[in-house]
């Protein structure tokens, strides 16, 4: 995966409302199948602040107005979900080269946001096969 392509991926997991790193994790992987490392975690919401498309509050990530803006001129139309990625991804490639540094996301941080992604999704199977059986 090119450095664009991984800032986008990380891009589309957030939204215009404050998002917490589990859910960060859990758009990650129904975008992509996998999980981000910490290390791409920080590296990309570093790159996305110091591109001022995404901001912090508190231990949350949401757009920024520029961020939405960039989003909504991405034409989604009748696009799958990784035609949506790479175009955002060649828009990345279109930005000013800029130094930044990787977010401060810590260990801890990261690996209670996996324990809650994964409660979270225990309990989503839970209900799906509570429904199976009605």
């Amino acid at each position: 995966m090119t450095e664009m392509e991984l800032y986008a991926w990380i891009f589309l997991t957030v939204s215009e409302q404050p998002t917490p790193l589990w859910s960060i994790l859990f758009s990650a992987d129904g975008i992509n199948r996998a999980e981000p490392s910490l290390e791409e975690m920080q590296k990309s919401f570093g790159w996305l602040q110091a591109q001022g498309l995404v901001r912090k509050e508190g231990k949350e990530y949401l757009y920024t107005e520029t961020g939405v803006a960039l989003k909504k001129s991405i034409p989604r139309g009748n696009i799958d979900i990784f035609s949506f990625w790479d175009n955002i991804a060649e828009k990345f490639s279109q930005l000013p080269e800029i130094d930044f540094q990787p977010d401060e996301i810590t260990e801890k941080e990261i690996a209670t946001a996996y324990r809650i992604r994964r409660k979270q999704f225990k309990e989503i199977m839970r209900k799906i096969d509570e429904e199976d059986k009605s």
